[in-house]
C-alpha cells in the first residue's frame, strides 16, 4: 500500500523551509501541507516543457505562443495547466479551473478549485503575464476545525509570491 503525503515534501523538509522563507516547523500540518502544494503548484506553472529532459511534458507550454493567440489560447493553456498539475502534484484529487476576468489587458488569470486529497477543497489564483513569472495567491484555504485557520498569521506572505 502506498503512503500518502500529509505535509511538506522530502525537499521542503531538507531545506527547512518554503519558497517564501518562512521555516517548514512554524506551522500546523494543515498549513505545511497547503504550502507545500502551493509552492510545487508554484514551480510547475513556472517551468517550461522540454526544460527537463527525462521529463519533457513537465511545466506549460512555451507562453509566448499563448499570448500570440489570444483569446482562443486561453482554453488551450486551461487544459495544459490542468492536465499538467494532475500529472505532477500527487496530492491533487482533482482540478477544476475557470478564466478570470481581465483586471489588466496583458495578464491572464485563472482560478484553480483544487480538492486535495487529504485537505479539501482550496482556491488559489493564477496570473500569467508575459513579463514576469507566474503569480499564484491563496484566495480560499480549507475549512479547518480549529479557531486558526490556515495562513492566518500572515496571509500577505503568500498573496503574490511569485
Amino acid at each position: 500500500m502506498r503512503h500518502r503525503q500529509s505535509g511538506p515534501s522530502l525537499y521542503e523538509k531538507l531545506l527547512g523551509n518554503f519558497q517564501d522563507g518562512s521555516t517548514v516547523y512554524d506551522w500546523d500540518d494543515a498549513t505545511q501541507l497547503l504550502l507545500s502544494v502551493m509552492d510545487n503548484i508554484r514551480v510547475i506553472l513556472n517551468s517550461r516543457q522540454g526544460a527537463l529532459k527525462h521529463l519533457p511534458d513537465y511545466g506549460l507550454p512555451d507562453l509566448s505562443l499563448i499570448y500570440r493567440h489570444l483569446p482562443a489560447s486561453a482554453h488551450q493553456l486551461r487544459q495544459s495547466i490542468a492536465s499538467t498539475l494532475l500529472k505532477y502534484e500527487p496530492r491533487l484529487h482533482s482540478i477544476d479551473i475557470q478564466l478570470l476576468e481581465a483586471q489588466h489587458s496583458d495578464v491572464l488569470g485563472y482560478e484553480l478549485v483544487c480538492h486535495l486529497k487529504q485537505a479539501g477543497l482550496v482556491r488559489f489564483g493564477s496570473y500569467f503575464s508575459p513579463d514576469q513569472a507566474v503569480r499564484l495567491r491563496l484566495l480560499t484555504a480549507p475549512a479547518q476545525p480549529s479557531a486558526d485557520p490556515p495562513l492566518a498569521r500572515s496571509p500577505q506572505a503568500y498573496s503574490t509570491v511569485p
